[in-house]
């Protein structure tokens, strides 16, 4: 096989326009709405003897009903004045295939979502709200119908893993996650109390600890957690999601934890090592190497390397928006496209100063809608040191030309 040369400028100008191309099909998937739209409310399909709009794109482009209702739904709730051809500003860093599957969350549970965080993200925020529903008309149900459960839920309360809890300070119901994610996440709690950035409290450090993906989602119970790059949002099912800033995360983790942190043994202090029955009885994985006692969490961050990029030219319009449509265990796994075009190999460091400004940006709204006001204060901080930045940055291209 012969291999064509490029430089490496060549290929970063490449992957830029194709990463264009492709974020530019969300405008389209608005645009292909409202023409829909428009034809259905003109019914314009029976110029061509059509007795439906649905009859109309199946006959003349393949599109299955479907498709035509997630086109006219993507458009009425990402365009503009939720009626115009132009994508909303707001949306503009997202996939088309992302925009799909946001289409079925409700509309305040869209604060949880944001440009980094990945598909199957979203459809497990999309998963919590389904099965966190079944639990709650679970619990409602008549005692009647749930009189032989006592002694299974007797038993699970002698499990050895809780004989922890009690030991740890009372927390709000809202902050009992934070527990459960520290319990499954080992390395994430050694790396933090032993950083540096702990021990100068450097919030955006210690952040880089916990989320060095800039966006990932946890779930414990009848609580989702979306952690993004500006913000935490928690959701404790049925309530709507409610704004935490990380300063405010690693606050109330040093309130629970503070008497037990020891560096790379906090883990054990908190926990102890009674936590390796919680492992034992989930099913096995690879044995561990030799000496090592205590099974190590994964952490759970986004892939570090992208996969392979399959072949969408032959692809119809209308696959992507009828898959989200579809249930998870029904179709195949699929990546959407945004997501698998590799970070570049040179940053721009004026862009990434300009994406932590907005999202800083972003997060000084939420919290003056929330009346956030001591937040507010460290977030005007954290702007005017990266408007420094940016200035500085672009004096010094300024000379440099």
């Amino acid at each position: 096989m012969d291999y064509i040369q490029m430089t490496l400028d060549d290929w970063l100008s490449i992957k830029k326009e194709l990463e264009e191309e492709l974020r530019g099909a969300a405008a389209g998937f608005v645009r292909i709405g409202y023409l829909l739209r428009k034809i259905d409310e003109t019914e314009g399909y029976k110029n061509d003897g059509s007795k439906s709009l649905a009859e109309w794109a199946k006959d003349n482009y393949g599109l299955s009903a479907t498709a035509v209702s997630r086109f006219v739904a993507i458009n009425k709730k990402y365009s503009i004045d939720g009626y115009s051809d132009q994508l909303r500003l707001e949306y503009a860093q997202y996939g088309s295939a992302k925009l799909s599957e946001m289409l079925a969350l409700p509309d305040s549970d869209l604060e949880m979502v944001s440009p980094e965080l990945k598909r199957e993200d979203i459809r497990e925020i999309k998963k919590f709200n389904k099965e966190a529903a079944k639990e709650e008309a679970k619990a409602e149900e008549p005692a009647a119908n749930q009189r032989e459960e006592p002694h299974e839920e007797h038993h699970e309360e002698q499990a050895p893993q809780a004989a922890a809890a009690p030991e740890l300070p009372d927390v709000l119901p809202e902050h009992k996650w934070i527990i459960e994610f520290f319990r499954e996440n080992k390395e994430i709690m050694n790396d933090l109390y032993s950083s540096k950035a702990f021990a100068e409290w450097n919030v955006d450090g210690m952040k880089e600890i916990v989320n060095p993906s800039g966006a990932r989602t946890y779930r414990h119970r009848m609580t989702m957690v979306s952690m993004m790059e500006a913000r935490i949002m928690v959701k404790v099912f049925p309530k709507s999601p409610a704004p935490m800033s990380w300063d405010g995360f690693f606050q109330i983790a040093w309130d629970i934890f503070s008497e037990r942190v020891e560096g790379k043994n906090t883990y054990r202090n908190v926990f102890g090592e009674n936590e390796t029955a919680k492992s034992e009885a989930e099913p096995k994985k690879a044995e561990p190497a030799a000496g090592k006692t205590e099974p190590e969490t994964p952490i759970a961050p986004a892939q570090k390397e992208p996969p392979t990029i399959e072949d969408n030219n032959e692809k119809p319009v209308s696959a992507i928006a009828e898959e989200s449509a579809q249930e998870e265990t029904e179709e195949p796994e699929q990546v959407e496209i945004d997501e698998i075009l590799p970070a570049p190999e040179e940053p721009d460091p004026m862009r990434d100063l300009k994406d932590r400004f907005t999202a800083e940006l972003n997060s000084l709204r939420v919290m003056l809608d929330c009346e956030n006001f001591s937040g507010m204060a460290q977030s005007i901080e954290r702007l005017e040191h990266l408007r420094i930045k940016m200035a500085g940055m672009a004096a010094s291209k300024w000379s440099e030309d």
